[in-house]
């Protein structure tokens, strides 16, 4: 029997991270607690001590490294001392409590946005400023804040030497994962051209190491995101290896490869490959120096030696032949042009002295890459299309509902009903309703049980002393490992406990904490049911729609710039801000919905198909500026000839329109499977490929031109018709990505 319930466990944390945090807060809170109170004056806000060591510890929990968990459990203390401090002196009045607990709530939603350290503390904050407004006075804001300081420290020591987890979010190993495969993948298609089983061996490695990396990534809300640049440039990093995958789909269309072309692309293949792995090895901790200036030279390179090579061929192959050579060293090329990013990213996660990087050319001031900054990130979402937005305001409502309540009734301790309604708000009203139906069962459990200690042990210190750090295993441990119901019903004994410690409790202490977590409870499925209560999920199919229209506006407007339209340098920087805004609010409510979890889920699987298609129609429209810049390197002449504009327009606005519909037909189906269906799933069957009518005039018009006498005049041979080629590409791929998004469900 002890042995199954062992596996039992084991198999609910694996890991044993919930025992190590259970074990943790059993020993730092009590302890805390006890120096806390045998300290003259501080003692007064020994409340405050307790619960900061206690929130630091259970709604926090920081990973990373341990000076850096360290660094986070003290920052997160020092921003708690200001809310303390204001909340003291609001809590005095009704009105100044709720002003400040909305501005405070609206603040810190928004601020999670921004994700890693700053949602990872956002209950701590919150719970800071209820506490303060509920339990705090000016005449005790000094122990109080002093107590919280303490509190803090104790569970910042407490994190870093009492058996410290490890970091719970690998994201930079599981990305070297991929960019090895990926390049294991590469060599076996393009250098060594190995048998078929040896290529699908090794796209299945790809696919492995992209699902695990996903699988940490997507919907989790405390991953680094938007903070300092290194988060920024891992949150691009896990975008840009993903579309490496899509590319490894790209299928040739030469029936007869070109000798000198296979090898020019196997040398290029080689070189990258090669900097994908040292990425791979700087993000595991190698300090061999990083370039992506050897890598853009490297592109050049093999610019200049594919446009020789159809120069020298122009006139003895036929045009169909030259072009569907370079259509096949598509893929490698633009992985090339991926990599180089990755490089920059990889030098921004992890600088090492002798880095390098590049600065693509371009005739637009606007085409600087970057991920956008904490300030711009935040910008973008002071919007009410943004789920962030939304979640934010919602979260101030009810939470400043809750302090109206709490200082308008005469109950025992009212800083309670707030706690309820922070405990069980969620993104939707089914949510916060499963939620708040759990917490309900769990402190009645919790309540019933604190009644019967109350009887048996009535103010015996000594009893309760003892309780104390079992109820703090309870209370931390069997969230994550049983349900939040259990978890609560610790929560609510750990309180009755630390009161009956702090001061003689009676029958009716247990009852007013039911009372008021029923208030709580009540406030925050009322305000879901009234704000959008289906959630993020409700707006999810909104936003990647405006994101799918907005990146093929962009790359339509990119197009026309680029062929000498309507569409100038101004427009131009206007369509990419827009395509930039709508692709982050669409990523966001992704993965809000991942996070949400709702009995009946969107197919997510499917969603994020069509999210990745979004990225990629948006990168493709960013590189048109990066190939201007390089055919003006080489002289000054039109970067499009006359006679492909018209074609090249056509194909991109079929491109729009194809993968609107597909986008519109998905969207306004609207459909939800349940959890555990596979319904909806894409099982990597792809449609037989139908290249649309756009696709081929353009390529008609590239072959029309390679027909016609060489009228290039600048340095070395012509590179238009090869970048022409490239880029009628894209739309073909774009066409391609409709089609699988069509794909019945």
């Amino acid at each position: 029997m002890l042995t199954k319930l062992r596996s039992w466990l084991r198999s609910k944390d694996p890991d044993h991270r919930a025992l190590r945090r259970g074990s943790r807060v059993a020993i730092a809170v009590p302890l805390t607690l006890a120096i806390l109170l045998n300290l003259p004056w501080v003692s007064q806000g020994a409340l405050m001590g307790a619960f900061a060591c206690l929130s630091g510890l259970v709604f926090a929990d920081f990973g990373g490294p341990l000076r850096q968990r360290f660094f986070a459990y003290m920052v997160t203390t020092l921003a708690g001392i200001p809310l303390i401090a204001i909340g003291a002196f609001a809590g005095q009045q009704r009105w100044t409590a709720v002003v400040a607990m909305a501005a405070v709530a609206m603040v810190v939603g928004m601020l999670a946005v921004l994700r890693g350290l700053i949602a990872a503390a956002q209950s701590v904050l919150l719970l800071s400023m209820v506490l303060a407004l509920t339990a705090s006075t000016p005449a005790l804001v000094l122990p109080d804040l002093a107590s919280w300081c303490l509190g803090g420290l104790a569970a910042a020591c407490a994190a870093v030497f009492l058996w410290p987890s490890q970091p719970n979010l690998p994201i930079p190993g599981l990305i070297a994962d991929v960019l090895d495969a990926v390049a294991d993948a590469s060599d076996v298609r393009w250098v060594t051209r190995g048998t078929h089983e040896e290529l699908m061996s090794a796209r299945d490695r790809v696919n492995t190491a992209i699902v695990a990396l996903h699988a940490k990534y997507d919907g989790n809300l405390l991953r680094p995101s938007g903070i300092t640049n290194a988060d920024r440039a891992l949150a691009e990093l896990v975008d840009e290896v993903s579309r490496l995958r899509y590319l490894q789909r790209w299928e040739d269309v030469a029936a007869h490869k070109d000798p000198q072309v296979v090898e020019m692309t196997a040398h290029l293949c080689s070189r990258i490959s090669d900097a994908l792995r040292a990425c791979a090895g700087r993000l595991r901790g190698s300090k061999q120096p990083l370039s992506s200036a050897a890598i853009f030279d490297i592109r050049t390179e093999n610019l200049d030696q594919t446009a020789d090579w159809l120069a020298e061929h122009r006139h003895n192959h036929s045009p169909g032949y030259l072009r569907e050579q370079i259509e096949d060293t598509f893929p490698v090329r633009v992985t090339t042009l991926i990599t180089s990013r990755i490089t920059d990213q990889t030098i921004a996660v992890k600088p090492r002295p002798g880095d390098e990087t590049s600065d693509p050319p371009s005739v637009l001031a606007t085409a600087a890459e970057g991920p956008p900054t904490a300030v711009e990130r935040l910008r973008m979402h002071l919007s009410w299309n943004s789920p962030w937005f939304r979640s934010a305001v919602r979260s101030a409502v009810a939470l400043s509902l809750s302090i109206a309540v709490a200082k308008s009734v005469s109950l025992q301790h009212p800083f309670w009903i707030v706690l309820g309604t922070l405990s069980a708000l969620r993104f939707d009203a089914l949510g916060t309703g499963r939620t708040a139906k759990q917490a309900l069962i769990g402190t009645t459990a919790g309540v019933a049980l604190s009644a019967v200690c109350i009887q048996l042990f009535g103010g015996n210190q000594v009893i309760w002393w003892i309780l104390f750090p079992i109820a703090l295993f309870w209370a931390a441990y069997t969230p994550g490992t049983l349900s939040f119901a259990v978890g609560q019903a610790g929560f609510s004994f750990v309180v009755i406990v630390m009161f009956s410690i702090l001061s003689p409790v009676r029958l009716d202490t247990a009852a007013a904490r039911l009372i008021d977590v029923v208030l709580g409870l009540a406030i925050s499925l009322v305000v879901s049911l009234l704000m959008w209560p289906r959630g993020v999920v409700e707006t999810l199919y909104t936003r990647l729609r405006e994101a799918m229209q907005a990146a093929c506006d962009y790359y339509v407007a990119s197009a026309d710039w680029m062929a000498g339209g309507a569409v100038n340098d101004r427009l131009l920087a206007e369509y990419k801000s827009a395509s930039e805004s709508a692709l982050d609010r669409a990523q966001e409510a992704l993965d809000l919905s991942i996070a949400q979890r709702p009995p009946k889920a969107v197919a997510l699987q499917r969603w994020t198909a069509l999210a990745n298609t979004v990225h990629h129609v948006d990168f493709a429209s960013r590189l048109m500026p990066q190939a201007v810049g390089i055919i003006r390197l080489r002289g000054d002449q039109t970067p499009l000839p006359i006679q492909l504009s018209g074609p090249l327009m056509a194909g991109a606005n079929n491109a729009r329109e194809e993968l609107m519909a597909a986008t519109n037909a998905w969207c306004d189906q609207q459909p939800a499977f349940d959890d555990d269906s596979t319904a909806g799933a894409f099982d990597g069957t792809l449609p037989e490929f139908e290249t649309a009518p756009t696709v081929r005039d353009l390529r008609q018009a590239i072959d029309d031109y390679l027909a016609t006498p060489d009228d290039w005049h600048g340095t070395g041979s012509d590179p238009r018709p090869v970048v022409a080629t490239w880029l009628t590409d894209w739309t073909a791929l774009f066409d391609r990505s409709a089609q699988v998004l069509r794909i019945p469900a």
